[in-house]
């Protein structure tokens, strides 16, 4: 009897010990989403917002500043040209799971004023066209490179003239030394042209942000 007995206080502590692992395995792998509590960010600079996030399956994301959906993705890229403090919802779904998590985005004085005008070119190259090699001027020998900083010269700041991109295909890259928000029944921006009646001369315009923040165009 006392045999039998230990081999059931044996059976019965090996059973105790699997269902508290089986209880550790569930405690240390739950759908669990962080966040800072809180971001810095200069008035018209982006700063990048992501989650860590584990346990969500083909989650959803729905970013929300106040009642207002601002974002759709993971990653929020958040910009305001208003200083002040933003409060943050993210609301994550996976099936029936759901979790809200909060942060706060400061948004500061930019450190010096910004400008209204293009502030760098990063590449012109005109199509064949009535101007082209007159507006900028070319030299013989002059490369790309070259012609690109003679269109910086004539586009970058307040005194600005004209170039030339030629026929259709022609182009020119330009930027600006802040983030130009995209603001419902605003224009956000213009584009000066020599248009005038019987020749309108239209462009075809791009626009894109420094999502990887490295400063240039790709």
């Amino acid at each position: 009897m006392k045999y039998s007995k230990i081999l059931l206080t044996a059976l019965s502590f090996a059973l105790i010990q699997s269902c508290s692992d089986d209880e550790n395995i569930i405690e240390t792998n739950p759908d669990n989403a962080t966040l800072q509590v809180s971001y810095d960010a200069a008035r018209l600079k982006i700063v990048s917002i992501e989650p860590t996030v584990s346990g969500f399956e083909n989650a959803t994301y729905t970013w929300k500043l106040g009642n207002e959906i601002i974002g759709n993705e993971k990653t929020l890229g958040f910009v305001s040209d208003k200083v002040g403090a933003y409060d943050l919802t993210l609301e994550i779904t996976s099936g029936v799971t759901s979790k809200t998590i909060k942060t706060k985005v400061n948004v500061t004085q930019e450190l010096s004023t910004y400008s209204k005008y293009i502030s760098q070119v990063f590449d012109y190259l005109p199509a064949v066209g009535q101007f082209t090699n007159a507006l900028p001027s070319y030299v013989t020998g002059e490369t790309q490179a070259d012609m690109t900083a003679k269109a910086a010269k004539a586009l970058v700041g307040e005194k600005s003239t004209m170039i030339t991109l030629g026929g259709y295909g022609g182009y020119v890259v330009f930027g600006f030394d802040h983030t130009i928000m995209n603001q419902p029944n605003k224009r956000d921006f213009k584009v000066l042209g020599n248009g005038f009646a019987g020749s309108s001369e239209p462009g075809i315009v791009m626009v894109a942000y420094d999502k990887n923040k490295n400063g240039k165009p790709d």
